[in-house]
Order: structure tokens, then C-alpha cells, then sequence
């Protein structure tokens, strides 16, 4: 009754002011919206007395009446009226309702109720209902879903009657509801003024008293570009971005495929505590992938860290930056975190690191590493197409012993082995030594926690070369991380210092093994992982950027070359992250969680989504390492309570056994016979005895 006087009060309302307002085209278009949003509310709240009284017909409302008096009135007084009927074919049922002043519900039925078994029916889902059903659609439930869990609350009545009330007729209704939701995250047709409604709406919601307010920064129709940080995100790269590894990445399938495909890049900061949630620093919705874009996505970023921290602050430039293997994000984050410098400069300038002529500039400057998993799986593509499909494994473990070198010396003896096991036909005593010590540092290398490698510790390679392993075989995988093109191409045909290094050790190798070419030593074993073409493709396609996909220059690299200097920034302590794992879990965060596996029809709908939960995303990272920092430890120790062991009040247990098949005699008459056999026994030998006694006489 109470939301039937508040539904009362407001209807009042808006008409004092509709007729307190002048006639003219502004209040005419007013009008036009306050009928098409009309307040259906009352037609659910008489849902829920109908069904408590017929559950069966399926009720469309002919008219309603609320009373013009706004005077005080007493508790009979007319308040409301309305009039159905059964909206089935043959159905004659109808109903006439009052509600009175002071509650009182009354309910006049006339005619019966005839319903057909081929018709499922349902009332129009509005108000209050269709809210409730948009935000269980809103935070993740599918329409598929969320239809068989409505289903369930059917009643007998409901499924025999044909009323479907609770659900809707069909499938269609709640597709339209969720589509509906979409809609409404778009303020306009046009997209350009959509994003400036949305855009002017967040800044009003995220962080109004800041410098940089709201959630998306820049928009650009042509070329499509759409950067979006909050000042949360400029706060936290001020604060751990000079300390901290950071990882970026870049996804399709949010928003639909027209034309161009559009990306999702993001640059994402881990936890402070362990294992808690990544941060978005800043993302970009584009449909180019360029370096360019992200160069230009970066420098925005910058302009807004300066206006808020002044121009004189330096900007925070992270000792490791993870990327996947695609060249975009390698020659951006070169460019901007290291003043333009190119891929080939890089390498000379990690090549002056592992020399130890390094000079302070080279200490300091950024390091761009590659994901570790990007380059396994592209190396298990080219290792399928040279070596036998038993073999595969055996090419990945070589590469994983290459990745795991800390030093160029120690990768310059896992280089020299390799050569010898790939370029032996035969396995002579040169083969047998070196795949003896590659197996021996494989082992070195697990007992490493720094050098945690799924392929070291999965593959295991005997003195026979028989390869053991607990990885896929299956080599035929969607891979775009291959190097091609003008640009990629570019890079391989680079000067590199590490790729003249290890080509002089390799023909060096060819000159050792010449002598087991020979006939004479043709008795020996045939090499079974012989594969010289394998060998070539290392050296074409990965020995040029060294320095991108190794250990070489992780981790503390001033102590470990020797480097008296002390560095502006702590490098992480260990070699534990080498992939892009961060951003992964993140770009599954962000599909899933925040836009519930949804691909939006427009970017406007996607980043207006993306807005109203970041607030939430970064709430929930500062509120993991205050639970985490507060959290009481319990110590590494446990200690055992002392108990006295001996206790004579307590009785012992009589074990009890179970029969596992049915005796086949009686239970009883066992019993019975073994006394009577034990009876016999002991009767026989008094007698036995008693003639014994008498025959003595």
C-alpha cells in the first residue's frame, strides 16, 4: 500500500507541473517524453495479488482510474481502479480491481477460465521487472541463462496453463531486454556526440575534484583512438612506475568487426602484495596497431602525469617492460622510455652490458623483454616443421636452456653443445659429451628458483637421446608471432653483434664435427635429433635480438657484470617474470568480468562500460594489500602440543569385523557344534583316562 501512495504522490506531482506549465514548442516536446516514459509500476505491484489469487490466466489491462482528489481522505475513499482480461483465445475470464484509501484490496472475477494447450502467453515484462532483469544481465548473465533459471520458479499451475508470466512467451524477450542494454549505454546515434555525453557524464562521476577528471581523455573519430586513464592511474605510475615491472598487451573481440577490426591495448601494473589484482594504468581502443599508436597513446599519458606533477618531475620509466613477440610494442617501448633508440642500437647497447664496457647510459635505459611463452610456442612451430613430431619437444628444450643463461659465457657453452648435438649424423663421443652436459646444466637450471621453466622441468633427454617428456606434441597452433614483413625483415637483416658471436661458434662447431663425417666412423649410431636446419632457423630467426627474449639483461645486471655505478632505479630481483601472464590475466578480467563475455555492436557502449566499473577495479586493488599488509601471519613453524600419551581411563576399542559373504551354515549351529565336539572331546579323554586308572589295579 505504501508503493501504491508514493506511485500516487508522483503521479500528483508531475501533473501540477505539466499544468502549471505555458503552452509553446519547449514544453510540447516535454509532454511528448513524459507520456512516452509513463509509470507502469502499478501494473507489477497488481501482478503480485493476481497471481497469489489466479495463477492461471495471463491478464492484459483494458483501463485504469486514479482518484483526482489530493485532499486528505479517509480509509474507504476510492484511491484506484483497474480492468483485465485473460489475453487467451477462449478464455472468458476477467477482473475488475479497487483499492481503497486505507489498503483494502478488492478483486471481482466474472466469467471462466478456458485456456488452450498450444498457446503460451505472458504479460509485456516492465518497470521494476525489466530493471531487475537488465542488471542480472548487467553483471554477467546470459539470456540463455537466465531464462532456465526464471523456468524454474514456474508453478504446476503456470506449465499447465500456458502462463509464462515469470519468463516471457519467448526466448526473444529477454534477447531484447539485453539488447536494450547495450542500447542505453549509447547517449546518441552519432558517435562522435555519444563519446562527448559520455566523456562529459564520467567527469562529473570519476574523480571530480582532481586535475585530470573522468575516465576517457582524448577522442579521435579519424583515425579511430580512444585513451582512457583516471588520475588513480597517473597516481600509482608516480608512485611504483620507476620500481616496478610493467607489462603491456593488446586484444580484439570487444567491440564487433565493422571494416577494421578495433584493438584493446592496455599497460597494466602488478600488485604490490603477491597474488593480488593487476592495475590498468591506462588503456587505448583503436583500430590501427602500430607503433606509432601506442608512441602517440603513451605521450597523452605523459602530458597528463606532467600537468598534474609539473614539468620539471621526470617521468617514471619502468626497469622492465613484458611484451608478446609482436614488433609494435618491442620498437614503441624503445622509443618512448629510451629516446628513440632502435632495435639495432639495443642490441649493441645489451651487447656493451654482457662485454662489461657498458657505460651509464646503458645502465639506466629501459629493457624491452618478449614474453617467454610467445617465443616457446613459435619456436614449437618452426621445430615442427624440421623435427620429427617426438622430437618437438627435445627442439623447445634446447631453446629453454638458451632462455635460462644468466651470463653470455654460460650461453656461449649451451650454444657450442647444441651445435654439436643438432650438426652430429652420428653420435660419437663429441655428441655424448655435450648432450651429457646440456642434461647436466638442464638440471643445474631446475634447481634454480629464479629459473622456473615448464620445458626444463617436463622434458627429460637420456645419454641414448631418447627424449621423455609430459608436454603436447601437437605443433599446429594458431601462431601470428612470426617475423615477416619489410619491417620484421629489417630487423633480422640488422647488424648484431650476438648474431656474428655465435655464427663464428657454429662454423667452429662444423669444423670439430668434419672428422666424424668420415666413412670410418660410419659403424657409429645414427644421431636420431640430427637436424642442421633447425639450427639455422635458431640462428636466422632468434640469435639477432638476443637480448629481447633471454635472461641476459634481467635481473640485478650491474652486480652480476661487475658494474661499480649505482643505477637511478632497482631492477626486480629475479627472473620469475618473463611473460605477459600479468596482462593476460588481466585481458580475461577484462572480457569476463567486466563486460561479461559481451562483443558491443559500438565502442561507445564498450567504453562507457569500461567506465563505470574502474573505480571498482581500483578499489579492489588498494583494498588487497591494506587486507594483505594487515593481515595477521601465523608463524612458519607449527609447533606440536605435548599430550600424555599413556591414558588408563580410557578404554580400549574392541575391533569389530564385518563377514564379506553370508556363512553358509548358521551362525548358532556353528556354536552349537564346535560345544558339542568340544564336549565329546573332553568326555573321551575322562574316560580314556578312568580306564587307564582302573586298568592299573
Amino acid at each position: 500500500m505504501v508503493k501504491f501512495r508514493r506511485l500516487f504522490e508522483e503521479r500528483n506531482m508531475k501533473h501540477v507541473i505539466k499544468s502549471s506549465s505555458s503552452v509553446d514548442s519547449m514544453n510540447e516536446d516535454v509532454d511528448d517524453k513524459n507520456k512516452k516514459s509513463r509509470n507502469l509500476e502499478w501494473t507489477v505491484l497488481i501482478d503480485k495479488y493476481v497471481k497469489a489469487t489466479n495463477d492461471f490466466c495471463v491478464f492484459m489491462y483494458d483501463k485504469h482510474h486514479w482518484t483526482k482528489s489530493t485532499k486528505q481522505r479517509k480509509k474507504d475513499d476510492f484511491l484506484f481502479s483497474a480492468d483485465a482480461h485473460c489475453a487467451f483465445e477462449d478464455c472468458t475470464c476477467r477482473f475488475h480491481c479497487i483499492i481503497l484509501n486505507g489498503g483494502k484490496l478488492v478483486f471481482n472475477y466474472l466469467g471462466a477460465v478456458n485456456h488452450s494447450r498450444i498457446q503460451l502467453l505472458s504479460r509485456p515484462i516492465r518497470a521494476s521487472r525489466r530493471i531487475e532483469f537488465g542488471n542480472q544481465i548487467a553483471v554477467g548473465a546470459t539470456p540463455g541463462s537466465l531464462r532456465l533459471e526464471k523456468l524454474k520458479s514456474l508453478s504446476t499451475d503456470n506449465r499447465e496453463s500456458g502462463n509464462r508470466n515469470v519468463v516471457g512467451s519467448s526466448p526473444s524477450v529477454i534477447r531484447k531486454i539485453a539488447s536494450d542494454q547495450n542500447v542505453k549505454l549509447s547517449k546518441d546515434k552519432e558517435l562522435d556526440t555519444s563519446l562527448r555525453l559520455i566523456q562529459n557524464e564520467q567527469n562529473l562521476k570519476i574523480s571530480p575534484d582532481e586535475q585530470v577528471t573522468g575516465f576517457l581523455q582524448e577522442i579521435c573519430t579519424v583515425p579511430l583512438r580512444l585513451i582512457c586513464f583516471t588520475a588513480g592511474g597517473i597516481a600509482s605510475w608516480h608512485a611504483y612506475g620507476d620500481n616496478m615491472p610493467m607489462s603491456w598487451d593488446a586484444t580484439g573481440g570487444i567491440v564487433a568487426n565493422h571494416g577494421k577490426r578495433i584493438y584493446y591495448y592496455e599497460l597494466t601494473m602488478s600488485n604490490l602484495s603477491k597474488g593480488g589484482p593487476s592495475l590498468p594504468v591506462t588503456c587505448m581502443l583503436s583500430n590501427s596497431h602500430g607503433a606509432m599508436d601506442i608512441v602517440h597513446w603513451m605521450n597523452c599519458f605523459k602530458e597528463r602525469y606532467k600537468t598534474v606533477y609539473g614539468y620539471g618531475e621526470p617521468f617514471p620509466k619502468p626497469p622492465v617492460i613484458h611484451s608478446d613477440r609482436a614488433l609494435v610494442f618491442l620498437l614503441a617501448g624503445l622509443q618512448f622510455f629510451n629516446q628513440d633508440e632502435t632495435m639495432a642500437e639495443y642490441v649493441e647497447r645489451g651487447w656493451r652490458i654482457v662485454q662489461k664496457t657498458a657505460t651509464h647510459a646503458d645502465l639506466t635505459k629501459n629493457i624491452v623483454h618478449s614474453c617467454l611463452g610467445h617465443l616457446m610456442k613459435n619456436v614449437k612451430k618452426h621445430a615442427t616443421k624440421e623435427l620429427q613430431k617426438k622430437q618437438i619437444p627435445f627442439g623447445m628444450w634446447l631453446i629453454a636452456l638458451l632462455v635460462n643463461c644468466n651470463t653470455l659465457n654460460e650461453m656461449d657453452v649451451v650454444w657450442e653443445n647444441i651445435c654439436t648435438v643438432l650438426l652430429s649424423s652420428t653420435q660419437n663421443d663429441l655428441f655424448k659429451f655435450s648432450l651429457s652436459t646440456l642434461s647436466k646444466m638442464a638440471d643445474t637450471m631446475n634447481g634454480d628458483p629464479d629459473k622456473e621453466s615448464f620445458i626444463l622441468q617436463n622434458v627429460h633427454v637420456n645419454g641414448n637421446a631418447e627424449c621423455k617428456h609430459n608436454i603436447d606434441e601437437d605443433g599446429n597452433e594458431e601462431d601470428n608471432d612470426d617475423i615477416v614483413g619489410s619491417e620484421e625483415e629489417t630487423v633480422l637483416n640488422m647488424h648484431s653483434s650476438f648474431k656474428s658471436h655465435f655464427t663464428e661458434i657454429y662454423k667452429s662447431t662444423m669444423k670439430k664435427i668434419e672428422t666424424y663425417q668420415q666413412p670410418s666412423w660410419s659403424h657409429l649410431k645414427t644421431n636420431q635429433i640430427h637436424s642442421e636446419n633447425f639450427l639455422k632457423k635458431i640462428l636466422k630467426l632468434y640469435i639477432p635480438t638476443t637480448p629481447i627474449w633471454s635472461n641476459l639483461l634481467l635481473g640485478n645486471v650491474a652486480s652480476r657484470y661487475g658494474y661499480n655505478i649505482n643505477v637511478e632505479y632497482k631492477h626486480c630481483g629475479c627472473h620469475k617474470s618473463r611473460t605477459t601472464g600479468l596482462s593476460e590475466s588481466r585481458m580475461r578480467v577484462v572480457k569476463q568480468t567486466i563486460l561479461c563475455n559481451k562483443v558491443y555492436n559500438r565502442i561507445d557502449q564498450a567504453v562507457a562500460r569500461l567506465g563505470e566499473t574502474i573505480v571498482a577495479v581500483e578499489t579492489n586493488y588498494a583494498d588487497y594489500h591494506v587486507l594483505n599488509r594487515n593481515k595477521k601471519k601465523l608463524p612458519t613453524k607449527k609447533h606440536k602440543p605435548a599430550t600424555e600419551n599413556w591414558n588408563k581411563r580410557k578404554h580400549p576399542i574392541k575391533p569389530t569385523g564385518v563377514y564379506q559373504e553370508k556363512p553358509t551354515i548358521n551362525l548358532v549351529t556353528q556354536i552349537n557344534n564346535r560345544f558339542i565336539k568340544e564336549n565329546k572331546s573332553h568326555f573321551g579323554m575322562i574316560l580314556s583316562v578312568t580306564i587307564r586308572h582302573y586298568m592299573s589295579y
